[in-house]
């Protein structure tokens, strides 16, 4: 049985690529993740044995279609610590999606900074896991003065270098401190939709809950963001955090909650 195998890979050099589908991988994938990408990935190579047949050769692998959105949310921003520029390209300029990974990086952060503070030579495991999540997140969004020193603290943890963490780590969280103030201060200019101003309902519709379980159990992320908005369009009563939540986990790809979540709706 051939069993297709994706290459997953922070080495983003030219011609890698290349280098992947001449030694038996059938696509390739960098980090950071770009989630678009891996839905496509995905939804290409994860098909049953039927479809698999109709499949062209990995060269043929068609790029997800994107349609840019800008409104000029960012057109005037300045946080020092961050890249907006480059943290809009990774979300081909869609501002309303950029935005909201902004603000869960802004509720999230805290408590990997939490676990950096209490830092011991005795807990660098901990400090690791932590350390590499900032790292990964904090690129995505455009912090790439934090994420280079999350990856090297992150680095000094593998090693159990324990000297460089006592010396650096008040940097880094200094560094992470200072663009959530800035974040912050910056987020509180766009305000969140207003639940306000739409019309209220006891709870969901059946057929939404419907929708949103069937394209979480196949895995199918443009039929769910498809299903978010329509359930968007009210406000609920008996669940007011759900729709957010759903966005949430939405981009981070984790079906299996949704499903969860969704079994006892």
């Amino acid at each position: 049985q051939t069993v297709p195998i994706i290459a997953l890979t922070a080495n983003a050099l030219l011609g890698s690529d290349s280098l992947f589908l001449e030694n038996g991988f059938q696509a390739f994938l960098s980090k950071p993740i770009d989630i678009l990408r891996l839905d496509n990935i995905l939804n290409h190579w994860v098909r049953d044995k039927k479809q698999e047949r109709k499949e062209p050769p990995p060269a043929q692998i068609p790029e997800p279609a994107r349609q840019p959105r800008s409104g000029g949310l960012f057109k005037n921003a300045v946080i020092a610590e961050l890249n907006i520029n480059a943290g809009l390209a990774r979300f081909d300029h869609d501002e309303e999606s950029y935005l909201r990974i902004l603000r869960s990086f802004s509720r999230h952060t805290g408590e990997h900074l939490d676990t950096a503070r209490a830092v011991t030579a005795n807990s660098l495991d901990a400090y690791r896991i932590a350390i590499h999540s900032v790292k990964g997140s904090g690129r995505g969004i455009g912090a790439e003065t934090l994420g280079d020193l999350a990856a090297k603290l992150e680095h000094a943890a593998v090693q159990g270098d324990w000297a460089y963490i006592e010396a650096n780590n008040s940097a880094f969280i200094a560094e992470a401190e200072k663009l959530l103030a800035d974040l912050s201060a910056f987020l509180q200019t766009i305000p969140e939709a207003g639940d306000s101003a739409k019309p209220e309902k006891e709870s969901p519709d059946p057929k939404t809950i419907a929708a949103l379980r069937r394209a979480a159990e196949q895995y199918d992320m443009a039929a769910l963001h498809q299903a978010i908005e329509a359930l968007e369009v009210f406000q609920y009563r008996h669940y007011p955090d759900l729709a957010g939540w759903l966005r949430e986990q939405a981009g981070k790809s984790n079906f299996a909650a949704i499903q969860k979540r969704l079994a006892v709706l």
